[in-house]
């Protein structure tokens, strides 16, 4: 594909500094040469203190004029620890700090092995993570389209929270009818595998989201898949929060989450495979390790009782994603024993009772919608205006 984008998106109104909140714009000729001469003199440094010495081709700039972000192979980096700013205005910040521990390390995992391929072409993320046989296909793509149900058909700009590199192709049908497809991600190289997959009709944002660089108000459906257990355990309600904050009014999100081991239900079923996997793992510690072990991924799954309308500021509907579990499918479910039919027969059973299943499996579905009443007037967005902005 083209390096090449459209010469004028008309998005970079909805886009706000995660630091200060306020409009974002692009750096004129002049103005980027002025940047790239701080750089020279070592005098641009990183919000978290670090010094910048690499030039910039393009870069955007808060309205204040105080904080610089940069526009990276037509991906935009607006993490707050990654502006940059001056020696003189970095210190009269008293919050220098960089990405907390859990979310770099989930940020690592990502870059150096949930989103490079094996051999065979497929992410290490779905290898590790997902049922990719043949007899479970149908099934895993029916759960993946059923979050398009409770979506807009069509749109502005759906926001695809911590997209990773959209690694299933079904997941583009939630916005084939969106203008924009918001690709939000702590991954450089998810965005740009992205990037490989939407073109034109994406925007690719480096950015963290419990502190999302868009303005209140502007978008028209959000999802996030299979992320939110993966942050910190006390900013996972900031999350949710920040994905209801930016809705327009009546618009609605989607958050696919987790039960871990609270699921009784694969906890029971997944019994007879622990007691394998902890038998393997015992005649394992006798046996020399082999290199290339899996990384560690920061996981937390709270209660149901925990995302509660009185903690959230608004009510979320449960609903089911999918009943059962990864490792409950590859222990159970086989084609020579009907394993496609078992498929179906409980894919049935969460269209029949979505709440239930919600509960007692391991993957719940959360659907909010966002109220008018929740829209301050200061908030109500602006009538975007066309701005140019080439991304190279």
């Amino acid at each position: 594909m083209s390096e090449q984008l459209p010469s004028v998106l008309d998005f970079l109104a909805i886009l706000s500094c995660p630091i200060t909140g306020n409009d974002l714009r692009e750096l004129n000729p002049e103005e980027l040469s002025a940047l790239n001469t701080l750089v020279e003199q070592r005098e641009l440094f990183h919000y978290e203190g670090s010094q910048e010495t690499q030039a910039f081709q393009r870069a955007l700039t808060s309205s204040c004029g105080k904080f610089y972000y940069r526009i990276e192979q037509g991906v935009l980096i607006l993490l707050k620890n990654l502006a940059l700013t001056t020696a003189e205005h970095l210190n009269q910040e008293e919050d220098r700090s960089g990405l907390m521990k859990d979310k770099k390390d989930v940020q690592d995992f990502y870059n150096q092995f949930g989103w490079n391929k094996t051999e065979d072409g497929v992410f290490h993320d779905a290898d590790e993570f997902e049922d990719l046989r043949p007899v479970s296909q149908e099934y895993v793509y029916d759960c993946n389209m059923r979050v398009k149900n409770y979506l807009r058909p069509k749109g502005d700009y759906l926001l695809d929270a911590a997209s990773g590199p959209i690694q299933f192709d079904e997941y583009l049908e939630y916005s084939k009818d969106y203008k924009y497809r918001i690709c939000m991600d702590l991954s450089f190289l998810a965005l740009r595998q992205a990037r490989e997959k939407l073109g034109n009709r994406g925007i690719y944002l480096v950015a963290d989201i419990t502190n999302m660089p868009l303005k209140a108000g502007t978008i028209d459906a959000v999802v996030s898949l299979n992320t939110i257990y993966h942050i910190t355990k006390d900013e996972q309600v900031t999350a949710v929060q920040e994905m209801y904050r930016v809705l327009k009014p009546e618009a609605t999100g989607i958050v696919v989450y987790s039960w871990g081991r609270r699921s009784h239900l694969n906890n029971f079923l997944a019994l007879p495979h622990k007691i394998v996997r902890k038998l393997k793992a015992i005649v394992r510690t006798s046996m020399p390790q082999k290199e290339g072990k899996t990384p560690e991924l920061y996981f937390h799954a709270h209660p149901r009782s925990y995302f509660t309308s009185e903690r959230l500021g608004f009510d979320m509907k449960l609903s089911v994603w999918r009943l059962v579990s990864v490792p409950v499918m590859k222990y159970y479910v086989h084609g020579w024993l009907g394993g496609k039919a078992l498929l179906r027969s409980i894919y049935r059973l969460e269209d029949k009772r979505p709440e239930w299943c919600g509960k007692v499996g391991e993957y719940p579905m959360f659907v909010f919608q966002k109220k008018v009443e929740d829209m301050p007037s200061h908030s109500q967005p602006q009538e975007n205006k066309e701005l140019e902005l080439t991304l190279n």
